[in-house]
C-alpha cells in the first residue's frame, strides 16, 4: 500500500483522512492534466455564477486512459475510508473536479452542503484532495462545520491528503490571501439511505 491511512479509535471530527496518499510525482502529473481541460469559472448547482457564494476555476476529469490511475487510486482510497468509517452502500464515483483558488481574484466558497439526487442514486461521500504544499498559499482552508457556524474543524492541508465525508455535512473554502491552492473534488454515490 503505498498510502498511509490516518488511524484513529475515536474522533469528533466530520470527516475520515488518509495522508501521503499521491507523491510528488503524481501530484505533478495530475496538476498538469486538471490544466490541460478547459478551466471555467465554478457554477453553482443550478449552473449559474455567483461570485458572492462561490469564486474559483475547475475544469473536469474524466475517465479516460490517461486519467483512470487516478479514479483507480481514489476509489481504493474512499473504499478504505468508508469501510472503516461509514459503510455507506455505494455504487459509483462522478466525474473529478480539478479545482484552483487563487489570492489574486480572493477566491473561497461560502458554507455549503454536496447532498443530491439525480437518476435514482443519491450523493453520499464528498473527497477533496490537497494537492499544493500548505507552506505555498495561506487562507484557503476547508472548513467543516458541526450543529452551528460557530463549531467547525480545519481539515489537513498536508499535500496528498485525501479527505473523505459525508455530502450532507456543512463545509466551505476559505477566502485565499496568497498563493494558489490546488484540489481534486469529486463525489459517491449510493441508493437512498435506509
Amino acid at each position: 500500500m503505498s498510502w498511509i491511512m490516518k488511524d484513529f479509535n475515536y474522533s469528533n471530527e466530520p470527516f475520515a483522512y488518509a495522508t501521503n496518499c499521491f507523491s510528488k510525482e503524481e501530484i505533478k502529473q495530475i496538476i498538469e492534466l486538471g490544466t490541460s481541460y478547459h478551466q471555467q469559472s465554478a457554477e453553482l448547482e443550478n449552473n449559474t455564477h455567483n461570485s458572492a457564494v462561490r469564486n474559483c476555476v475547475i475544469s473536469w476529469i474524466e475517465v479516460e486512459e490517461k486519467s483512470n490511475s487516478i479514479f483507480l487510486k481514489l476509489s481504493d482510497i474512499v473504499n478504505t475510508l468508508n469501510d472503516k468509517f461509514y459503510k455507506y452502500d455505494l455504487t459509483e464515483m462522478e466525474s473529478i473536479q480539478f479545482t484552483e483558488y487563487n489570492a489574486d481574484s480572493e477566491d473561497f466558497y461560502t458554507s455549503h452542503s454536496d447532498d443530491g439526487y439525480k437518476f435514482n442514486l443519491f450523493r453520499k461521500l464528498s473527497v477533496s484532495v490537497q494537492l499544493t504544499d500548505p507552506l505555498e498559499y495561506t487562507g484557503g482552508e476547508l472548513m467543516f462545520y458541526r450543529n452551528t457556524l460557530n463549531e467547525c474543524s480545519v481539515a489537513p492541508k498536508e499535500i496528498g491528503s485525501v479527505i473523505v465525508f459525508p455530502s450532507f455535512v456543512i463545509h466551505e473554502v476559505k477566502k485565499i490571501t496568497s498563493g494558489t491552492r490546488r484540489s481534486l473534488v469529486t463525489w459517491i454515490n449510493g441508493p437512498r439511505f435506509k
